[in-house]
């Protein structure tokens, strides 16, 4: 009843206004009625519009009011000025460096991976599918940059993305990518929204969380209370924890295979489960092996594969190492520093075409880095090719692992050496995959020469395959070299250093020799050692495929008799006038590839000159790889090739289309642009013709004969016919 009559009194009052409007202005009420009432309808409604919001916002100021003082409190927490700026300068203090410490040929420039990085590609995939093998090419439809599976994520989904792939991939380099994205604030160019990258190293952080568990939030905290790291940072308390809970943060958790003990690797992939479910707004990657991954799934997470690098990826990877190196190597950036990077690109890439064994392993980001490397350092990617092979190994096997932290029992030689025997008796036995048991016969005895019990041989195989990638279990109980490459190397490296070939007599260096399963082994011993002995058996057997190899050996050897080397040069020069078509082939390849390994003569930035002309027995080759209906033989060729004695003296008798026919077949083979050279370069440079000779230039011109012979040449085709002869 009380209520009742002080809601009546309130509904009285509020009339208050209204009538003493209607008392004191009535005169002009009575002249405009319909104002009037319009007046006093927009007055009641705003009477009950007030009545009605009062009683909302009785309902929500408690909620409003908590949420007021929550925000109040976190940012008395929160504040430190610039703090969030501070910590995003340090991301990129600590992550812009392009990382190849496991290196030991480095170069003498410190690169941002900014200036080298080239976008991977990532599919989703499932961990018994995925590709283990560092050098093996692998292409999923519908793979995509990181960025697009971020931006499918939800908020709220409590679903990692769990990213795989084979050692040297690229996944660390990939995080240090998006951290510095973010701290930079560019992700808008990927249509995302603002994050704080968070990035941590699981290996350094295994031990915490495997002991006491802390939350992300705590992990991150006292990470980066750290004085001796960040001496600087003056962390707002909580600061991590508040960003965690408000989902405000990318977090990126790198190398679950790089936890060594498999007990603590479970512990931190059930921890890291824990803080995605914790933090549900927030977005998780995970990086790992596969190997180290299927030991310790994660039970919440698509899983995401990295796919290798395609033609294109290598090449835009190639020009952005060279180009950043450049840049610091100079100091500054101008028109000149960009043509050496581009030359030097170039270099690599013709290279790289050239030695198809090089080019296999440009798939993998890692093996491409040390290419690029090793061809900066010594300015060339020589036939010695054992030389990178070795680095790749000792990075893979040890330097790698001591530059990320990785305390192992076993060295790289050591491990080498218990490898070394084991590729040997494959490659004798021809096999690319090996049982456990039978490869525990093998390496026991050799295992305990390095300390190491032979009762632990799948350990060290299963510690092989998840440090390096370099032996791979195929399926269970059956081990591999990841790429045969490895294996003939090694086995190559076995002989060179226990002197087990020198014992080899010449009936057995001919029963190798006749082998093509140990050809590729047989140039990797030959570039360490005297090859005269494979060379004989060449000689000996004098069949096409032994022979080939004779060339190759004769290119690549460190050691060759000076009398084998003189015959071998003989047989080629016969060859090149042999009726088998085979042997003619192979012999003016050799000519070729000769005359485009050879320098030749420069006289501009990027344009070279070679002083030598064509033969027939080169152009023979360009011929027979053309279509029966196109003839471009010269003028005065009575049969389908050249006669005999011609093999190596210039070719004469081609038209100008059929010059620059060649040097367009050259192109598509090489991969290197040759084209007639102009008459403003020929007069730069010497070149080994006499006057009778002329050379189809650029322009369309004959270029190089003497006035007297030109003269009477067109004397001759004056009188051939009446038509007019252009200048």
């Amino acid at each position: 009843m009380e209520n009742a009559f002080k809601n009546l009194i309130k509904v009285v009052v509020s009339q208050v206004p209204i009538l003493a409007v209607a008392k004191f202005w009535w005169t002009d009420v009575e002249k405009n009625p319909v104002a009037a009432a319009v007046f006093a309808l927009v007055y009641e409604f705003l009477v009950f519009a007030f009545g009605f919001g009062k009683k909302i916002w009785s309902q929500f100021e408690p909620e409003l009011l908590k949420a007021t003082t929550d925000w109040i409190r976190n940012f008395v927490l929160n504040f430190s000025p610039g703090f969030q700026k501070r910590y995003n300068t340090q991301v990129r203090f600590d992550h812009r460096v392009f990382n190849v410490s496991g290196l030991r040929t480095q170069g003498s420039c410190v690169l941002d991976v900014e200036q080298v990085f080239v976008e991977l590609k990532i599919a989703p995939s499932h961990i018994q599918k995925a590709n283990t093998d560092p050098l093996a090419f692998k292409d999923i439809s519908g793979s995509e940059p990181i960025w697009e599976f971020l931006r499918r994520m939800k908020n709220n989904e409590g679903i990692a993305l769990s990213i795989i792939g084979p050692p040297g991939c690229g996944k660390t380099t990939m995080l240090q990518h998006i951290a510095l994205t973010f701290a930079s604030n560019k992700q808008r160019r990927y249509r995302l929204n603002t994050l704080i990258p968070i990035m941590l190293f699981l290996r350094e952080h295994a031990k915490t969380i495997s002991d006491t568990s802390p939350s992300l939030g705590e992990l991150v905290q006292s990470h980066f209370s750290s004085l001796k790291r960040y001496s600087d940072m003056n962390i707002p308390a909580k600061w991590f924890e508040k960003q965690l809970r408000t989902g405000k943060c990318i977090v990126m958790l790198d190398g679950l295979d790089e936890v060594a003990d498999e007990e603590q690797r479970r512990a931190v992939s059930k921890w890291t489960d824990e803080q995605v479910r914790l933090y549900p707004q927030c977005r998780f990657i995970l990086t790992a092996r596969p190997q180290g991954y299927r030991d310790a799934p994660l039970t919440q997470a698509h899983i995401l594969e990295i796919m290798p690098f395609k033609p294109e990826q290598v090449e835009r990877f190639i020009r952005n190492w060279y180009l950043a190196n450049k840049l610091i190597s100079y100091g500054k950036d101008d028109v000149g520093v960009r043509q050496d990077a581009e030359q030097k690109t170039q270099d690599l890439l013709k290279r790289l075409r050239g030695q198809p064994a090089l080019s296999g392993m440009t798939v993998n980001p890692l093996l491409l880095t040390m290419i690029a490397i090793v061809h900066n350092y010594r300015g060339a990617l020589p036939g010695k090719r054992v030389e990178l092979y070795d680095e790749i190994c000792a990075v893979m096997l040890g330097h790698w692992g001591k530059a990320k932290g990785i305390e192992e029992s076993l060295t790289a030689k050591q491990k080498r050496a218990v490898l070394q025997p084991l590729a040997a008796y494959m490659m004798k036995k021809s096999l690319r995959t090996i049982s456990i048991e039978e490869a525990t016969r093998i390496i026991s005895s050799h295992l305990k020469q390095v300390g190491v019990s032979d009762k632990n041989v799948l350990n060290f195989l299963r510690g092989v395959q998840a440090g390096s990638g370099i032996m791979s279990e195929k399926e269970a109980g059956i081990w591999s070299f990841a790429h045969l490459t490895f294996q003939e190397y090694l086995c190559a490296v076995h002989w060179h250093e226990t002197g087990r070939a020198e014992k080899l007599s010449q009936n057995e260096w001919k029963w190798v020799v006749s082998n093509s399963w140990w050809h590729e082994t047989l140039r990797l011993y030959a570039s360490q050692r005297d090859a005269t002995n494979i060379a004989k058996a060449c000689l000996e057997i004098k069949s096409i495929s032994s022979l080939i190899l004779a060339n190759q050996i004769r290119e690549e050897a460190l050691k060759l008799d000076e009398i084998i080397r003189k015959e071998l040069e003989k047989i080629l020069e016969k060859n090149l006038e042999s009726e088998n078509i085979e042997l003619r082939h192979i012999a003016a390849e050799v000519l070729l590839n000769r005359r485009l390994k050879n320098p030749f003569s420069q006289i501009d930035e990027g344009i070279e000159v070679d002083s030598n002309l064509i033969t027939y027995a080169e152009y023979q080759l360009f011929l027979d790889d053309l279509p029966p209906k196109e003839d471009r033989h010269p003028y005065h060729w009575i049969d389908i090739k050249f006669s005999k004695g011609m093999a190596k003296k210039p070719v004469v008798g081609i038209g100008l289309q059929d010059a620059q026919s060649f040097c367009n077949w050259l192109t598509m083979r090489c991969g290197e642009k040759y084209r007639l050279p102009k008459r403003d370069e020929i007069t730069r440079f010497s070149i080994n013709i006499s006057n009778e000779i002329g050379i189809w230039g650029h322009e369309g011109r004959l270029i190089g004969l003497s006035s007297e012979i030109e003269t009477k040449l067109i004397n001759q085709l004056s009188n051939l016919s009446n038509l007019p002869i252009s200048d």
